[in-house]
């Protein structure tokens, strides 16, 4: 697509948090080092619901698939997308980080696989870097014990990733341990920045609810928005009221992601409101099951909703209690 033409920006769609990967990583690091300061581009959320090629990233199936695509365009999926609104030039830049992207990963041994370790550091370096300028606009919405706990995860769930391209296992819990002492020390250095950790907006009986709630997976993917069985016309519309309102049609599919058998439903709301945060930024894309823009709500999730929601999972067989 000529940027220009359909007044486009290339998206990549980094794999979901409940999955980080190292080869989101890579494709960011290529994009960076071969497009040319003509095509715009940007990181973004995942976004399954409405971008279905990256389903497989789902922990599931664990056939972790970023996807770069220019959306919105002008020409996006019209009449008008034809030979004359494209450009050779992105289509060969494109094709140039897309093929080193499989290439590199399809050819590694130990050492593109350490390569691909100090991608993961950089990579983690750059998002303690960014939020230390929100902490400094006081725009960092969650406390320090929480944020530590998010990017310790998150940074080891990436450095896990690299055994599948041969980093020998002491290696990989070397990165891990680099990563984890990373944030520790930057959570230090920044202490007095973080905002105070509030008290959830819930019932006791919600929070009691939510904190004995142990999900696990029933099926091998998640569930679509487009029709969700076992409920009559009125309940589906009920239930979509809720997804909607609450902005949980974007985190649908994350809650099966998170639901591990382990981890009760608070530790994933837990999880879900950091996912939140990285996903209102990129917003003005629209919801491509209402046509409605989604709303900038506050952070915090209701937790009476995602227990509806949660519900409605496990009785359309998608989830199960523990």
């Amino acid at each position: 697509m000529d940027q220009h033409e359909g007044r486009s920006v290339l998206h990549l769609f980094l794999p979901p948090a409940a999955n980080p990967s190292c080869v989101g990583h890579l494709v960011e690091h290529l994009c960076e080092n071969i497009l040319t300061p003509r095509i715009r581009w940007k990181s973004v959320a995942d976004r399954a619901e409405i971008i279905n090629d990256t389903v497989t990233s789902d922990p599931n199936i664990n056939v972790v698939v970023p996807c770069l695509i220019q959306y919105p365009s002008h020409h996006y999926h019209s009449s008008s997308d034809r030979p004359a609104t494209l450009s050779t030039d992105v289509m060969k830049q494109i094709g140039l980080v897309t093929g080193t992207h499989l290439y590199s990963l399809a050819n590694a041994g130990p050492a593109e696989a350490r390569y691909l370790a100090r991608v993961v550091v950089s990579a983690s370096h750059r998002a303690l870097a960014n939020t230390e300028l929100r902490l400094i606009e006081g725009m960092w919405p969650f406390a320090r014990e929480r944020s530590e706990r998010w990017f310790t995860e998150q940074f080891a769930m990436s450095a896990d990733s690299l055994v599948s391209f041969s980093l020998p296992m002491a290696e990989v819990r070397a990165c891990k341990a680099e990563l984890a002492e990373l944030v520790r020390t930057w959570s230090e250095k920044w202490r007095a920045a973080f905002p105070v950790e509030q008290a959830r907006n819930a019932s006791a009986g919600d929070l009691k609810r939510a904190a004995l709630l142990v999900l696990s997976r029933v099926t091998p993917g998640a569930p679509s928005l487009y029709g969700f069985s076992r409920l009559s016309p009125e309940e589906e519309r009920e239930f979509r009221r809720v997804l909607f309102e609450n902005n949980l049609d974007m985190l649908l599919h994350r809650i099966c992601y998170w639901s591990d058998g382990r981890r009760n439903l608070l530790e994933i709301v837990d999880r879900l409101e950091f996912e939140l945060d990285q996903l209102l930024p990129d917003a003005h894309i629209a919801r491509t099951a209402s046509g409605s823009l989604v709303e900038n709500k506050r952070i915090e999730l209701d937790l009476k909703a995602l227990l509806f929601v949660a519900d409605h999972l496990i009785r359309g067989g998608y989830l199960a209690a523990e």
